[in-house]
């Protein structure tokens, strides 16, 4: 007789089975992946414990549960994730977003509120458009545009954009070789920082997973910041910032190469390390 799989079933097989391989929280992950693969929420999970699965819906969730042992990250295989409370779509043309940005986008709406308008924004290395999505719910009525090196990053920014109801306008654009054809406003980005030798003791999973263009420069996590404040005084109106997350151990080198042009003020992240730089336009 074959047997009939029903959640609370596939939940106990899946926790014990990721808890032998060493994941992570395997009761969360598993629950997640059900209300995803189901569209239930975690109320309605609980309440349908005895729910029975077809057969294909308990493929889909083996299946899902055997790329969580091979340590992909669950964002990716849930497609999506959230970000300053919005949803926001991923795979692996995309970093998957971290906490910590999330303070670059508060600082940065904080910030774009003293600016005098018009406004125009621009988000550099745009990725999946978490920020420059997170910042057009804050200000709806503002110009803000996102721009990276890789047409598939831009591609799930634009569903992002649509995704969430905003108006964003991307364009491929390396900012290492070229120059946007306007001033901004405000400015912000999360660069890849990430120097060589530490990109190489990241753990497996994100190297295996995550596009590395996005997290590191593949020399010593500067040269995006140098060309930041090369080209940053031209590209900034009078009157106008930048808001840039930063690695650990780099707010000092950071600072100095924007001090001439610029008035600076660092922010800490919840672990009380230097985590974003806030540049303000000298007159």
């Amino acid at each position: 007789m074959i047997k009939t799989w029903k959640i609370i079933d596939i939940i106990n097989w899946g926790q014990d089975y990721l808890k032998n391989k060493e994941i992570e929280s395997p009761r969360l992950q598993i629950e997640l992946l059900i209300c995803n693969f189901l569209s239930l929420s975690r109320i309605e999970l609980y309440m349908n414990h005895d729910k029975p699965l077809s057969k294909d819906e308990l493929a889909k969730l083996k299946e899902a549960i055997n790329r969580l042992v091979k340590h992909e990250p669950i964002q990716y295989i849930l497609g999506e994730t959230v970000f300053y409370d919005y949803t926001i779509k991923v795979n692996n043309a995309v970093l998957i977003p971290r906490p910590e940005t999330e303070i670059l986008v508060e600082e940065s709406i904080k910030e774009i509120a003293n600016v005098d308008k018009p406004i125009d924004i621009l988000d550099i290395g745009t990725g999946s458009g978490c920020i420059a999505i997170s910042i057009s719910k804050a200000y709806p009525d503002m110009s803000i545009y996102g721009v990276d090196i890789s047409n598939d990053a831009i591609a799930m920014a634009k569903e992002n954009t649509k995704l969430n109801d905003t108006s964003v306008l991307y364009k491929r654009l390396d900012i290492l070789t070229e120059i946007p054809n306007k001033r901004f406003s405000a400015i912000i980005s999360n660069p890849p920082y990430i120097n060589l030798t530490d990109y190489k003791e990241l753990d497996e999973n994100v190297k295996e997973y995550e596009p590395s263009f996005a997290l590191t420069d593949r020399s010593d996590g500067l040269i995006f910041y140098k060309r930041f404040a090369e080209i940053f005084p031209q590209i900034i109106q009078e009157g106008g910032f930048f808001a840039i997350e930063i690695g650990f151990g780099q707010s000092e080198e950071i600072c100095d190469l924007f001090s001439s042009n610029f008035s600076l003020r660092i922010i800490k992240d919840f672990a009380k390390i230097d985590r974003v730089i806030i540049g303000k336009l000298k007159n």
